[in-house]
């Protein structure tokens, strides 16, 4: 029996009105009188930034932001799919989904059109938090433990991979322990379920395990040890060097050499109108000052503080709000339009292939989908990203 794909379902919002004057771009946001986020599990980082920014929406615009917490990506972009929710709080699950690998490649999903709202950098970075009492001080001394892994979260597991890279480490050399979600990982870490569980480190969880008798420690990623760095960025190409100065036992006093990548992501469907997700954009720059000290992380929300030249394109609503700023430039148009038409051959690759009565038995779907998302990568001249 052929199985129809799942096409990249439109999103369909009602537009919101807007004002368009110059000098009304601080006050006059439209915005509907109820949205609705998801983010990470309560307490998440990208759950406590969703919630602070939702409480400037209800102060400064009248608008009730709902926010609702999912174990993983899968989970957290369903509703937004479905057109239930205007925004996802993401991390590198972004690029996942927007290049249909892992459990994006599953029928029920392929390539997604996802693009960026805001996105936040801050003083926090995201890396493997390893419990204190194992004595492990070094990524490669991670060979045989116990490592967190979340079902149906392909960007948890593939950062883990990432930083195990550094450590010349792979699956295979630790003991992968597999769990329903992000906030059962961190627990099954501070009840001796699991040795390891990735975070960025201002996550509550993990500053949970931090006070817990297990304790936390973050092995570093020493930035002039290329070669490592060279392993993780095959592994998780969206990483880059970033020293962490906040989190769960991390201070200005005691930095440490980790890497990042932006987290929280908030992200729309391409399909969304570009006044509405303009309005979104407009307000959490004008709203910045109220929310940027309510939770860790909000402060990396900044318009002069985003992500130039990402591994996934900016909304063209956002671009507008982020040009008002003074905080968009020619080159990065350049590489924006460049992404948008990478996510247009990653559609027609999808689109052809399920139009190739591809394999029932789900392996094979997703191997069948590898090749042919590769070949229509390196005809249109684009990297893979992915190794087969």
């Amino acid at each position: 029996m052929v199985h129809r794909l799942t096409a990249l379902a439109p999103v369909v919002f009602t537009s919101v009105a807007l004002l368009t004057s110059p000098a009304a771009y601080a006050e006059d946001v439209k915005l509907p009188p109820t949205m609705t986020f998801t983010a990470y599990d309560t307490g998440t980082a990208g759950f406590n930034i969703a919630v602070a920014v939702g409480k400037m929406m209800k102060d400064k615009y009248g608008t009730d932001l709902r926010v609702l917490p999912a174990g993983n990506d899968v989970a957290r972009l369903a509703p937004l799919r479905a057109g239930r929710a205007l925004s996802s709080a993401m991390g590198s699950g972004t690029y996942f989904a927007q290049e249909g690998v892992f459990e994006f490649g599953a029928r029920e999903w392929g390539p997604q059109p996802l693009q960026l709202v805001l996105s936040s950098v801050d003083c926090n970075a995201g890396s493997l938090g390893v419990a204190r009492d194992t004595g492990v001080t070094e990524i490669k001394q991670l060979r045989g433990k116990r490592v967190g892994f979340v079902v149906g979260s392909p960007a948890l597991n593939q950062n883990s991979l990432a930083i195990l890279a550094f450590g010349d480490l792979k699956q295979s050399d630790v003991k992968v322990v597999e769990f329903s979600s992000y906030g059962a990982m961190w627990k099954g870490l501070i009840n001796n379920d699991t040795d390891a569980a990735f975070a960025t480190t201002i996550t509550g969880p993990a500053k949970e395990a931090e006070t817990s008798p297990r304790g936390i420690i973050w092995p570093p990623l020493p930035h002039n040890d290329n070669a490592g760095w060279d392993r993780v960025q095959k592994v998780g190409s969206f990483f880059f060097r970033h020293v962490a100065t906040c989190g769960a036992g991390i201070s200005k006093e005691k930095p440490i050499e980790l890497g990042n990548y932006p987290y929280p992501i908030f992200v729309a469907y391409g399909s969304q109108t570009p006044d509405q997700v303009y309005a979104v954009t407009k307000a959490m720059i004008t709203g910045y000052d109220i929310y940027k000290d309510a939770a860790a992380g909000a402060a990396g929300l900044a318009a002069d503080r985003q992500t130039k030249k990402w591994v996934v394109p900016v909304h063209p609503g956002a671009v507008k709000a982020l040009k008002e700023a003074g905080q968009w430039s020619d080159d990065q148009e350049t590489h924006n339009n460049m992404l948008f038409k990478r996510q247009t051959v990653l559609a027609s690759a999808w689109a052809d292939y399920g139009k190739a009565s591809p394999p029932s038995d789900d392996k094979e779907f997703l191997a069948g989908w590898m090749k042919a998302r590769a070949a229509a990568l390196q005809k249109a001249s684009m990297p893979n990203g992915f190794e087969e």
